[in-house]
């Protein structure tokens, strides 16, 4: 007699024994967080789950970390944008002082050739085009070291120009998403433009610039100089090939020497740039970052970015996100090219960009590798140009860094941890250990020790107490490298101040083990709490995708009335 099928009814009672088997698993051996509540002889054989990094010395001028690209390789690429044409601003652009550059790869790698057909700038244009455009501003009666600059634009050329502009200038800059000037953003916009309320502003087009007119006028705020991409801007708005032009007038000009100078004395207190959350919890929040801030992140990054992998890092995200605004600048410090896409995180465009252009650095989530990997048997070929990958995510299982590592075959493969908040204070000492020798707290990879500059500790918000080694609680991390608070003081309970210093409470669950090793479990809203313990979304995560051939799985918590 032939087998009948599987009924649906009979998978899900297959699906629910599974998952009862594995949380009684998890609750034995996995993941004992039950270990909260040990008895006071086992608690005296751990330490605290708290680690000072030690002392990080740092340069307070953002412009002297660029700076060291700039020598290193002043006739190098600094960016390829693969979506803007060759000729794109040729004629507000410096023309390169070597013109060899244009054809040969970065710096000491020569087995990258020169992109062709796509826009791509060296340092020394880089510079000498931003310190135009710096005096146009200044003309404009841009005030150095006082200024914000607001852009509303997408990738490309532009936004390199006027962030290195706003380095050598001293001007904060803030980047946001141009889709919030549309009408179901607007709310949004304005209460951006009331928050930072800016001095300059620049955008993409007609339709934004009518909304940021809109908003000002109703906010009433002081009138900004406004820019536009457009080369026929609306009235009241210039374009910035003119402001370009007007700083490269004679009337204009600045005396670099000394702009590079105030540069690189920077007030290390002052606001260098204001990012906004992703608004995924709520309404999106404000993190300036002082000088300070990012000069430590740069200098705690360094292992991160060297020569060789910076040759071309692969930029997907927007530059109104986090990770886009420190890899920006982390590139420039080691002398490497940001490669640029036009959508933001695009998988094709990202895919794309793997087979013609041969990236050296590239930064995924779990969940893009998975879709790349699909992308690519589409047309199958070998992305053996990738030196390194980052994995970032909420909680990295060594199952996706394997994927990672078959994905990318000549890539050495990292978890680094990053936050919109700050950055820098994890480091992976894993670069030459094979992935089956990492350690790992079940299924979950760690995000490495804690870096230099850097506290951190695991706080049980139960017991209001730092809890003991290999103990699962909240991720707290206080430094040079994080904002103080949110703009207009949002979120107080964000932060906790202590005789131990200002505390960054980053809603992460967490654990510490006894070799001084992090890893995060995920989101602490995320975990699902029960009588008998906390249970991890990943691990389930992890089983159902086996158990399903690799599919993405995701799981939500909702509550529960016994």
């Amino acid at each position: 007699m032939a087998k009948e099928p599987s009924s649906p009814t009979q998978f899900m009672l297959i699906l629910f024994f599974l998952l009862r088997r594995f949380t009684a698993l998890l609750r034995q051996i996995l993941f004992p967080v039950k270990a909260v509540h040990a008895s006071n002889e086992r608690k005296a054989q751990h330490s605290l789950a708290e680690i000072n990094g030690g002392y990080l010395p740092r340069m307070n001028s953002v412009f002297r970390h660029l700076e060291q690209g700039l020598s290193r390789n002043p006739d190098g690429l600094a960016v390829i944008c693969l979506h803007q044409k060759a000729h794109h601003l040729f004629d507000i652009l410096e023309p390169p002082k070597c013109k060899k550059c244009l054809t040969s790869g970065n710096l000491e790698d020569t087995s990258v050739s020169g992109p062709k057909g796509c826009l791509a700038i060296t340092y020394e244009q880089l510079d000498r085009t931003a310190q135009k455009l710096a005096a146009g501003l200044v003309s404009a009666h841009a005030r150095p070291g006082a200024s914000t600059l607001l852009m509303l634009i997408p990738n490309g050329v532009e936004y390199a120009l006027l962030t290195w502009c706003c380095v050598l200038l001293r001007i904060t800059y803030v980047c946001v998403d141009p889709d919030i000037a549309s009408v179901s953003g607007y709310r949004g916009l304005k209460d951006i433009m009331r928050s930072v309320r800016p001095s300059i502003v620049v955008t993409a087009g007609v339709t934004q610039a009518a909304a940021l007119d809109i908003a000002i006028e109703d906010l009433n705020l002081p009138p900004p100089i406004r820019v536009s991409l457009d080369d026929d801007p609306s009235k009241g708005w210039r374009s910035l090939r003119g402001l370009s032009i007007r700083g490269s007038s004679p009337g204009a000009a600045i005396d670099a020497s000394k702009l590079r100078e105030a540069a690189a004395h920077d007030d290390p207190n002052r606001i260098n740039s204001i990012i906004f959350t992703s608004g995924t919890s709520g309404t999106p929040k404000g993190c300036p970052l002082r000088v300070a801030s990012m000069c430590q992140i740069l200098q705690s990054q360094s292992w991160l970015f060297n020569e060789s992998n910076s040759a071309r890092a692969l930029q997907a995200a927007h530059n109104s996100r986090g990770i886009a605004a420190f890899q920006t600048l982390q590139t420039w410090k080691a002398g490497g090219a940001v490669v640029m896409i036009s959508k933001s995180c695009d998988i094709q465009e990202m895919t794309q960009a793997l087979r013609h252009h041969a990236p050296t650095f590239i930064a995924v989530s779990p969940s893009m590798a998975v879709a790349i990997r699909e992308e690519m048997t589409k047309d199958p070929f070998i992305a053996d140009s990738v030196k390194t990958v980052q994995v970032g995510g909420e909680a990295v299982t060594i199952g996706a860094m394997e994927d990672c590592s078959a994905l990318f075959p000549c890539a050495k493969v990292c978890v680094n941890h990053g936050m919109t908040e700050g950055g820098g204070s994890f480091y992976w000492p894993f670069f030459d250990t094979p992935l089956d020798q990492i350690p790992r707290f079940g299924e979950l990879c760690p995000i490495g020790a804690v870096a230099p500059g850097s506290a951190v500790r695991i706080w049980s918000t139960s017991t209001q107490r730092v809890v003991q080694r290999c103990e699962v609680g909240e991720l707290h991390i206080r430094g040079g490298s994080l904002l103080r608070q949110y703009m207009g003081g949002k979120s107080p309970g964000s932060f906790h101040d202590d005789d131990c210093g200002h505390w960054l409470v980053t809603g992460d669950t967490a654990m510490i083990d006894q070799d001084g090793l992090v890893t995060i479990l995920g989101r602490s809203k995320d975990m699902i709490v029960s009588s008998a313990g906390i249970i991890v979304p990943v691990a389930i995560e992890t089983v159902i995708q086996k158990y399903l051939g690799g599919s993405q799985v995701q799981t939500r918590p909702f509550c529960h009335q016994y």
